[in-house]
């Protein structure tokens, strides 16, 4: 009703997926969301309240996880997620499995192109293929770019 604030009629579950956490990315038709080892995504309609069959949702980017290291009880386990619609990318960002780590194989944003989340003969991606984009992050929970292109992410400090 455009006063600022989310009434209970103007909220709506369009996807589910397994282990949703807050990883939520809209735009080029889709829909994409992160559990802690997946990436999905959904053909989406901007603007859309209609609920979207589960038959419609794809792994788009899998084993996230594949250490066994993230998640509970250890490690963070959210995945943020970044969607360049200009350049065709996008970016999952994982947090390190504590708050310092020796090896920061985990704690990296990886970036996946557009046209091959989205080609049947590649997808899903495996996540460690990803082009690593940033290295050595705690967590970045926040991602977003500026008016000049430029990602930059948030991060909730020990």
């Amino acid at each position: 009703d455009g006063d600022g604030a989310s009434g209970a009629g103007e909220r709506a579950a369009v996807a589910t997926a397994p282990g949703l956490n807050h990883g939520l990315e809209e735009g080029g038709g889709r829909l994409y969301a992160s559990s802690d080892t997946t990436v999905y995504a959904w053909p989406y309609p901007a603007g859309s309240t209609s609920p979207i069959p589960d038959s419609s949702r794809r792994e788009v980017v899998t084993n996230i996880n594949a250490d066994g290291r993230g998640g509970a009880p250890r490690g963070h386990t959210t995945r943020s997620l970044a969607l360049d619609l200009v350049n065709g990318w996008l970016y999952v960002s994982v947090g390190s499995y504590s708050n310092v780590d020796v090896d920061s194989h985990r704690s990296r944003i990886r970036r996946f192109a557009l046209a091959d989340l989205h080609d049947d003969s590649q997808a899903p991606l495996d996540f460690q293929a990803g082009y690593v984009f940033a290295d050595g992050l705690r967590n970045e929970v926040g991602l977003a770019f500026d008016a000049s292109g430029v990602l930059w992410g948030v991060e909730n400090g020990a």
